[in-house]
């Protein structure tokens, strides 16, 4: 495979991770958005295990499934976003040990998601009264509304990614051709164009 037919599969990959993880979104939109949520998307973010690249694909997912589909729209594209980014940015020198840097993201959407969910949808008046988002926001810490939130989103983090995800990941990485695939490995690829 030469420089350019790689750069295409490579452009091709990311925008087919983000599509994936609205069409998960999509289709599990009703356990998707909640303070109890399960969101079988964030499945996707295993794939940051093989490749730190793919991180991409599942940012930009993110962003367009939070703004079209989730009930708090640009604040969840926005922060939930971010929640991801820091998600990601806690894997990537942890993604040797699988199962550890799966903690990441149960962390970090714990501590960040129930911030906004709180903020829009249980207190939007506090938001208005208060100096600034930032202020509430550290107010929020010291509430048991906040840990609640905080465990179930956790909970739901957790089940989803060590649950479903983990057993997902051992299984891909079992098979050589998608393993290779997934870190960014095409030249099998080119055997496959020689035999059609």
């Amino acid at each position: 495979m030469n420089k350019n037919q790689k750069m295409i599969v490579e452009l091709v990959i990311q925008p087919l991770i983000a599509a994936i993880y609205i069409a998960l979104l999509a289709a599990f939109q009703f356990m998707s958005f909640a303070e109890i949520q399960f969101r079988i998307a964030e499945i996707l973010l295993i794939l940051v295990i093989f490749s730190p690249k793919h991180a991409i694909g599942i940012l930009v997912g993110t962003f367009l499934g939070n703004l079209i589909l989730s009930p708090y729209g640009i604040v969840d594209a926005a922060f939930g976003t971010l929640a991801s980014a820091v998600a990601i940015g806690i894997m990537l020198p942890l993604r040797k040990i699988p199962p550890l840097a799966l903690i990441g993201p149960v962390v970090a959407n714990a501590l960040i998601v129930p911030i906004y969910v709180i903020w829009v949808w249980i207190s939007p008046e506090l938001a208005v009264i208060s100096f600034s988002p930032f202020n509430f926001s550290l107010a929020m810490f010291s509430t048991s509304l906040y840990w609640a939130f905080a465990g179930w989103v956790a909970l739901g983090q957790f089940s989803v990614l060590y649950l479903l995800g983990l057993p997902v990941y051992f299984f891909l990485r079992k098979h050589e051709y998608i393993n290779e695939l997934l870190i960014g490995n095409y030249e099998h690829l080119n055997s496959v164009d020689k035999t059609d």
